[in-house]
Formats: C-alpha cells, structure tokens, sequence
C-alpha cells in the first residue's frame, strides 16, 4: 500500500516537472518571439522613411522586403541593401555594414546591381576594410552580366593602373562596352582616347561623335569641349553662337571653365549682352569650384590682350566697392591666377570683403578663401604701421543676380542637345549657398 502511494507522488512530482518546464519554455519562446518583433518593428520603423508612400504604405513594403530577403529572394536582398544605404544618412552607423551585409548575400547569388555595390563599398572602405583589389573582381562580376556603371569603373581602373596592372587594351573594351549602353561618362573618357591617341590611332571624327553621345547624356566636360571646339573652330566649324550654348549647358552643370567662359563673355559684351552683374555672378560661380585655390582661370586664357582686359576689369569693379569683386580678385593674388602671386594683396580684397556689411555670401565666401589659403591670421605691412588700408571701404553696391542669368535670345539649335536638368547637384565643403546658385528643384 505504501509502495503504491509512493509510486503515485512519483507519477504526480514528474507531472508537475513537466508542466514546470513547458511553462517555462512558453515564457522563454514567447519572450524571444516578443524580442523577435520588437526587433522586425525597429528595423521596418527604419527602413520606412527610405521608402515613398504613405506610412501605412512604406511600414507594409519594409516587412515584406524583410520577410522575403530572409526566406533568400535575391531582389529583396539587393533592395535591403539599398534601403539601408540611404539610412546613411540618417546618422545611424550600423547602416553601412548591414548595407553590405545584404549586398553581400545578393552579389553571391549573381546580383550584377549587387556585385557592384559591394564593389563600390570595397573601392570606398564603407562598412568593410578599403580593398580596390577586390572592387575590381566585383566590378568584373558585374561588368560580365553587363552592368554599365561596374563596366565604367573597371575601365577606369585598368586605363589608370589603380591597384591592379594597367592594361589599356581592357580599358578601350570596357568602356566601349559602357559607352554602347549610353554611359555618358564612358563615352567621353572613349573619345578622350581617341583625341590623345591613347591605345588607338587619333581620329577626330570618333572624338566628336563620341563627345556628342556624351553631351546628349549631360556631361559637362564634353559639353565643354565642344562648346571650346566650336569656339575655336577645331574640328567642327567656328561659330561663337553655338559655343555659348554648349558653355550654358555645361554651366549648368556646375562646370568651372563653363561657368568663367560665361563670366567673361558678359563682362566683354562678346556674343552677350555687356552686363557686370552677370558677368560677376558666373564668375564667382567659377571660383566656388576649386579647390583650396588650386585651380586657375585667368592665367588660362591664352590671348594676353584679352586676359589683360579681364583683369583689369576685375579690378575695376572691385575698386568701385562690389565685395564679389574683390573676392575674386583676392583670389586671384592668392594663387597666382592671372597676376603675380601676392599675399599683401590676396589678404587686403578679401578683408575687404570680408568686412562687407551689406553681402553675407561675399563675406562668407571671402572668410572661406582666406581659411583655404591659410591667410586667416596674415598681417599686412600697414597693420604693423597702424595703417588703415587703402581704397574703397563700406557696403558698396549690389552683389549679383538671386538666380542664374539666362540666354534667351539664342535661339533653338539642333546641333546642340536639348540636355535634361540635372539630377540633385553636389556638395560642396564650403557651402553652395554662398552663391544662392542652385538650378531649381524640378
């Protein structure tokens, strides 16, 4: 009798252990599976922003990407991956890396758009080591299922000699594979070979074909080339009409050389109407395109009359008390653009500017240049003499035109394209805004 009652607690302790631990197991399964979801949540909360759509919208299109990327649907991976790239820039640093995570995962399932983001993420160092050697074998893989922007970037490499052998002939067949699929870029580095005659003969028949393929595409640089071939009558006839069209264009586009072409046309009266407002505008746009004042415009023009007329009137309008003036012509003595090289002068104009009440961009601009050049705390000769410097003092007149200068009396061409606008303009480190010149949003 005893026996059997012991048998019974037995029967009924291991019962109860039993439930015990199928509690527990419930509570630990429900705590991960809670975990699990909190952790979906955060991911398509950040996912969401990066989508278009209403929240609702953009919330269901992340969980579906998340579900079918880890049930290995290679097009959710790629599309994972691009969704947290554009997390980057919402300051969250483990974007990066699981970018390439998910890239990754595409890439090795044959994902060309994949293969050459994890190429660029390799070329760059963003989310892995910097490894242009293993860029290259995934710009290859991409290049292979005939992705243009992996076949421009190994051409790059290979006619460089970046990290791997150089090896033009690979070069030449890789960007004539891009330039085939509309590359602009490829295109205009193809007719670039062909005008050097670098790795195939010269023939500036190719040259111009290839850099109007490139132009139609939007590229400044064959823009401006042949904008300056139609100028000088190199290989196309002269005509400054069409040139000035073609620097509009690249101009546009954020073109330097464009940008001064146009300055200076406005400030002669040369094919445009004379205007210094103009001419001021399109020439400080130039100047905001160097970098650290190691490009120069003026010392550039090759006729001396001409480059003398410029200058002189630079300093004209400086002297009458316009501050974008007197930026230009201080950086003009800061690097030697023009007129001998000094540092006396670059610091008196753009000082000058600087203490500009009435313009903020010019006095922006100036205090930029005079912290690139690394003329901040420069003393001039009269300083040390409790001088003041000499010259025009003050607000001075007006700054420029709130918005590009247009040309409309030059009528439709069809030798030059109609380039679409382009897409989100660059960065710049010193701020675009000083120039108040971005083309507007479409």
């Amino acid at each position: 009798m005893m026996q059997r009652t012991d048998t019974c607690l037995n029967a009924s302790e291991r019962k109860e252990r039993f439930l015990h631990i199928c509690v527990v197991l419930a509570l630990v399964c429900t705590f991960l599976f809670t975990v699990f979801c909190f952790h979906f949540f955060v991911e398509c909360t950040r996912l969401a922003p990066q989508i278009s759509g209403g929240y609702l919208e953009r919330f269901g299109a992340a969980f579906r990407c998340l579900l079918a990327a880890g049930c290995g649907d290679v097009e959710a991976q790629a599309r994972l991956g691009e969704l947290y790239a554009k997390g980057k820039n919402c300051n969250f640093r483990p974007y990066e890396e699981k970018s390439l995570a998910w890239y990754r995962k595409a890439a090795e399932q044959g994902h060309a758009g994949a293969q050459f983001a994890v190429g660029e993420a390799c070329r760059n160092g963003s989310g892995t080591e910097l490894d242009r050697v293993a860029a290259a074998g995934w710009y290859r893989k991409a290049a292979e299922q005939g992705h243009a922007e992996a076949q421009y970037r190994l051409a790059l490499m290979y006619h460089d000699g970046n990290d791997i052998p150089r090896d033009k002939d690979e070069a030449l067949r890789w960007y004539r594979k891009a330039a085939e699929q509309g590359h602009a870029e490829a295109q205009y580095r193809l007719a670039l070979m062909y005008h050097d005659g670098d790795g195939v003969p010269m023939d500036k028949a190719e040259v111009i074909r290839l850099f109007r393929m490139a132009a139609k595409g939007g590229d400044a640089e064959a823009l401006w080339r042949l904008g300056k071939m139609y100028e000088k009558g190199d290989g196309l006839p002269q005509d400054r009409e069409k040139a000035l069209r073609f620097f509009q264009n690249a101009a546009s586009r954020l073109h330097g050389g464009a940008q001064f072409a146009l300055g200076m046309a406005y400030a002669l009266g040369d094919g445009l109407p004379q205007s210094d407002g103009s001419a001021l505008y399109w020439i400080i746009s130039a100047l905001e395109m160097r970098t650290a004042l190691q490009h120069t415009y003026f010392a550039d023009i090759e006729d001396a009359r001409l480059r003398a007329e410029m200058v002189s009137w630079v300093r004209r309008m400086a002297e009458l008390g316009y501050a974008t003036a007197q930026v230009i012509l201080g950086s003009m003595y800061a690097c030697g653009d023009g007129v001998p090289q000094d540092k006396n002068e670059a610091v008196l104009w753009l000082r000058k500017a600087r203490d500009q009440t009435r313009d903020g961009r010019a006095r922006d601009r100036a205090r930029a240049l005079l912290a690139a050049s690394a003329l901040e705390g420069y003393v001039l000769p009269q300083d040390k003499a409790g001088q003041q410097p000499g010259g025009t003092s003050g607000p001075g007149p007006g700054w420029l035109p709130s918005a590009a200068p247009e040309l409309p009396f030059l009528p439709d061409d069809p030798d030059v394209p109609d380039v679409p606008d382009p897409p989100d303009a660059p960065e710049f480190s010193e701020g675009a805004y000083f120039l108040g010149r971005l083309p507007p949003e479409s």
